[in-house]
């Protein structure tokens, strides 16, 4: 309540200290993605050009029994990076996931071209942005 108070529990995290989280994602097929999930945080990502590409993966949370809760990994590329527009992405998902689902939120380093074709190879993105170039090989 104190953080509320104060306003400190809606101001964004600082990107660079973010304790990297080890999970196994699994791929989603594109007509099963989450749409009252993926469709606010789309309205999001278009309004802001630092978003190149965004993905959306499940993954089984470890409090849980699969059965009763899913999980959700919302993987965003960002050009240049801004904790603020990630903050609000973050809102966003938390606000529109069902109660039962738990969201996380993932950056992908913009340098790292290997990683985000893999990441083009592995699931087709919810949201590209329009003048974004996709790596080489990559389906479009």
């Amino acid at each position: 309540m104190r953080d509320l108070a104060d306003g400190s529990a809606l101001a964004p995290h600082d990107l660079g200290r973010q304790p990297e989280e080890q999970m196994r994602v699994i791929p989603i097929d594109a007509a099963d993605y989450p749409t009252d999930l993926i469709q606010p945080v789309f309205e999001v990502l278009r309004r802001h050009p630092q978003f190149r590409a965004a993905w959306v993966f499940g993954f089984t949370p470890a409090a849980a029994p699969p059965a009763e809760q899913r999980g959700y990994c919302l993987t965003l590329l960002m050009e240049p990076r801004d904790e603020t527009l990630v903050h609000e992405v973050n809102l966003v998902a938390q606000a529109a996931r069902p109660k039962a689902n738990e969201i996380k939120i993932g950056l992908v380093d913009e340098t790292d071209a290997g990683h985000i074709a893999q990441l083009f190879a592995a699931a087709t993105p919810f949201f590209t942005a329009a003048d974004y170039g996709r790596p080489p090989g990559t389906a479009g």
